[in-house]
């Protein structure tokens, strides 16, 4: 039998990589007590082994499971159901992705990667590889459609362990995540229901649940669309240099923060971003913007050298990922702002802080910035600012793109 058709069931190990809800505006917490302030800080934590294990983000696996007086009844004598509430909520979160991908990204039109979702009883699979399913899969009747096409859903009876695309098994905890199975080469996604969250305190700040996990879901979903070739290069990076076991998209933060000088050299390039954001002159805008970026050339040459030279390109990256990421939410919540909700305070991890600001600026000035970012390794986002800054004549572009790491 061929094993890539059989599901293996085995518990997330060290070189397997996870999606974690922030503990704290600076740490996570060991203990799996997370605190949020006014929003959920999304981290994505990759851990990398001697054969790397990609996902773009996992799961959150506490040790404390979740109210069961809180979930949706979905186990009825005959399986699972999915009710119709949640019926209804998962329509509204694929609509709101359909929106993103084809209005505000523009991107080539695809099938639904594999959706995996559950609550506390059941698993509830969309669109997946009929062959891959778990023992005593169903499809169900659940009216659900995306791009004109019905979806089709599949539930399973999960029994404290939630069987995903690549083999692994969760808990039926705090859960959103991307991922990759099949050698790699094809995306998943995985979320916990709103009955799962709702009323736990790790949400207790958010006013409307259903409406911000609306734009979560369009996080990861551009996730999905980005996975296979970031995978590839950081794959490639592995061979080339020597990396460390565990890293996140607070690697640059967490490895930088307390060489001397660099969060105030961090702190301000990205003021000047942010004041270039806001000018509504756009010689104004163009000159603050080359002030930021030289900044930013002037940061990454001073401690981006030797054997840290590797952290160029994988800043880049997770600024390209993390960026695009929170800003299709963002966008996502500016054209259906009745359903979905963002917020940002400043002070979630550099790569979404960071990354956000950059794709606000790349968005309005770069008109082709999607099709440079998606289907490929993105474009790291300093080129596609350094470009737009040249075309605007305030600069030439540097000879070697910055970010990109000679063999």
């Amino acid at each position: 039998m061929d094993q890539n058709n059989v599901p293996i069931v085995a518990r997330p190990t060290e070189d397997s990589v996870k999606l974690w809800f922030k503990a704290s505006r600076h740490q996570m917490d060991s203990t799996c007590s997370i605190r949020f302030v006014s929003r959920i800080f999304i981290k994505w934590l990759v851990l990398l082994s001697t054969l790397l294990v990609p996902l773009a983000a996992t799961t959150l696996a506490c040790s404390r499971e979740a109210d069961p007086s809180s979930s949706t009844a979905t186990r009825a004598a005959g399986g699972c159901v999915l009710a119709s509430e949640d019926a209804d909520w998962v329509q509204s979160a694929l609509d709101g992705w359909n929106t993103i991908s084809n209005d505000v990204l523009e991107l080539e039109s695809r099938p639904l990667p594999w959706i995996v979702l559950f609550d506390r009883s059941c698993a509830y699979h969309l669109a997946p590889e009929d062959q891959r399913l778990p023992p005593g899969a169903e499809q169900l009747s659940a009216g659900l459609s995306f791009g004109g096409q019905e979806v089709p859903v599949f539930s399973v009876e999960h029994e404290g362990g939630v069987l995903l695309p690549d083999g692994m098994q969760i808990p039926p905890t705090l859960a959103a995540s991307a991922s990759v199975y099949d050698d790699k080469t094809k995306p998943f996604f995985v979320l916990a229901m709103l009955s799962v969250w709702r009323g736990q305190p790790e949400v207790q700040g958010i006013a409307d649940v259903a409406a911000f996990f609306r734009g979560v879901m369009a996080h990861e979903m551009v996730h999905t669309r980005q996975l296979i070739p970031i995978v590839e290069r950081i794959d490639e990076l592995k061979e080339q240099y020597d990396l460390p076991r565990r890293l996140d998209d607070d690697v640059i933060q967490t490895r930088f923060m307390d060489r001397p000088g660099y969060v105030e050299d961090y702190r301000r390039e990205r003021e000047l971003f942010q004041r270039s954001i806001e000018s509504g002159d756009l010689q104004e805008k163009a000159r603050l913007l080359s002030e930021a970026l030289s900044s930013m050339r002037e940061r990454r040459a001073r401690y981006f050298t030797g054997p840290d030279e590797v952290y160029a390109e994988i800043e880049q990256l997770f600024l390209a990922m993390e960026g695009a990421a929170v800003w299709a939410h963002m966008r996502l919540a500016e054209a259906l702002p009745e359903t979905v909700h963002f917020e940002s305070d400043g002070n979630s991890s550099w790569s979404q802080d960071q990354g956000l600001a950059l794709y606000r600026l790349i968005d309005e000035l770069v008109p082709d910035w999607q099709e440079r970012s998606f289907g490929r390794v993105p474009e790291a986002p300093i080129d596609l600012l350094e470009q737009a800054l040249a075309a605007l004549g305030e600069q030439e572009i540097p000879d070697k793109p910055v970010g990109q790491i000679s063999p």
